[in-house]
């Protein structure tokens, strides 16, 4: 399968939204962009052709465990979850060998990410069957980049 570029603002694209909850408790839509990104993909876009895995039961989880198809002879897995503490907070670590969204071996470091700016967050994602690269970050930085760049430019 080619590299693909699939970005926020693309026809059919999911948002990336505060769902609910509070302090401790908060959810937010990165599993619903994902599952696009990489599994079942959007508008005329195919996913980049990973598997979702498993799902957390564990009650007010939000945690997601996708799988590529490595070129090596094991695949790897992708656990994503909302960050509790932040709304639109989100954390990402590998895994060699999953047994459930809980306990997992041969992991990462965990990535975590959090916005501090309202508004619109934006997201562009470059993959295959076997990668992801995931950007993500507030629209205000294309407001404010914009605007000095006009201004100075």
């Amino acid at each position: 399968m080619p590299v693909q570029y699939y970005s926020w603002n693309d026809s059919g694209a999911p948002e990336f939204k505060y769902l609910s909850g509070g302090y401790g408790a908060y959810k937010n839509s990165i599993i619903e962009v994902l599952d696009a990104i990489l599994v079942t993909g959007y508008g005329s876009k195919p996913g980049f052709g990973w598997t979702k895995a498993m799902t957390s039961t564990v009650p007010d989880s939000n945690r997601t465990v996708y799988k590529n198809h490595s070129a090596h002879q094991d695949d790897m897995y992708l656990i994503v979850e909302s960050d509790g503490n932040q709304q639109q907070g989100f954390k990402m670590q590998i895994a060699d060998v999953v047994t459930s969204p809980e306990s997992y071996v041969g992991y990462s470091q965990i990535a975590a990410v959090t916005q501090t700016h309202g508004g619109t967050q934006r997201w562009h994602a470059i993959g295959d069957e076997r990668t992801l690269i995931f950007v993500f970050y507030s629209g205000y930085v294309d407001t404010l980049s914009a605007g000095y760049f006009n201004r100075y430019g």
